[in-house]
């Protein structure tokens, strides 16, 4: 996962994954005898069993308010990526982007059904009141996944940024949830903070 994050799919060898597991190129072809048998493997118990697996869990835990659930969804992603730290850049590389190889991999072999809970739950909240009618229940799991992923996906070089130079994911969960749960409207009465964080 990590030689896959770094060089890509496409320009890691299996032989480079021996090495860097210091097991011998045999071993690996004795498992895995294709990189396609590999990236299958990678798309069902890795993306599938470490990533989406848990955040499937959410949605199982009982009858929750929409807007406490998302907050628990993009805490739990960002979290993730303390277990999972290759999985930003491996998403953006080959699952979001045109041509990634584990993009199809992830969407046929990969726990959809989780992303199904999520959509069933948001769709319900809608009919409920509870949510923005305007939302898509798909397009809201994939603008969660996008909003935390994305950012993290170059989270070294964050301190790079204009007044990026105390970033932390603390500092991006926030603003996510600041974003999901109040958009851009200013709350009433607040004052408004430039982007290094002072009052104006």
């Amino acid at each position: 996962m990590e030689l896959f994050a770094e060089q890509g799919v496409a320009g890691t060898a299996l032989a480079e994954i021996a090495k860097r597991a210091g097991v011998t190129s045999a071993m690996v072809h004795y498992y895995f005898q294709t990189k396609q048998q590999l990236l299958n493997a990678v798309a069902k118990e890795k993306i599938g069993g470490e990533f989406l697996a848990p955040l499937g869990k959410l949605f199982s835990e009982g009858r929750a308010e929409p807007q406490a659930l998302a907050t628990r969804v993009v805490c739990e992603i960002i979290a993730a990526t303390d277990r999972l730290p290759w999985l930003p850049q491996l998403w953006v590389r080959e699952v979001a982007s045109k041509g990634g190889a584990l993009r199809r991999g992830m969407i046929q072999r990969a726990r959809l059904e989780q992303i199904e809970k999520f959509s069933a739950f948001v769709s319900s909240a809608q009919k409920e009141g509870k949510l923005n009618a305007e939302l898509h229940p798909v397009f809201l799991f994939m603008s969660l996944v996008a909003l935390t992923l994305a950012p993290l996906a170059i989270f070294n070089e964050w301190p790079r940024l204009p007044g990026g130079a105390q970033l932390t994911k603390g500092d991006l969960e926030r603003h996510v949830i600041a974003l999901l749960l109040g958009g851009l409207a200013p709350k009433a009465g607040s004052k408004q903070r430039s982007a290094g964080g002072r009052k104006k």
